[in-house]
């Protein structure tokens, strides 16, 4: 197992910025999986498809 290269995120998030990951992986037919520990957190922040920017929202949003 590796980290991928920019290259290879490129080719499954079209539309992102060279590096970075789309924050909804289902959009692009990924499967999504989330640690069971952030079931229920107020907030939760990852990725928003560029290096510079980032999404918040609760759980309960993400999962819907």
């Amino acid at each position: 197992m590796r980290l991928a290269r920019e290259q290879e995120l490129a080719a499954f998030y079209p539309g992102c910025e060279l590096g970075a990951t789309a924050p909804f992986g289902t959009l692009f037919g990924h499967a999504v999986f989330v640690d069971s520990c952030l079931v229920g957190e107020p907030a939760m922040t990852f990725h928003a498809g560029s290096l510079t920017s980032a999404v918040s929202m609760h759980y309960g949003d993400f999962a819907e």
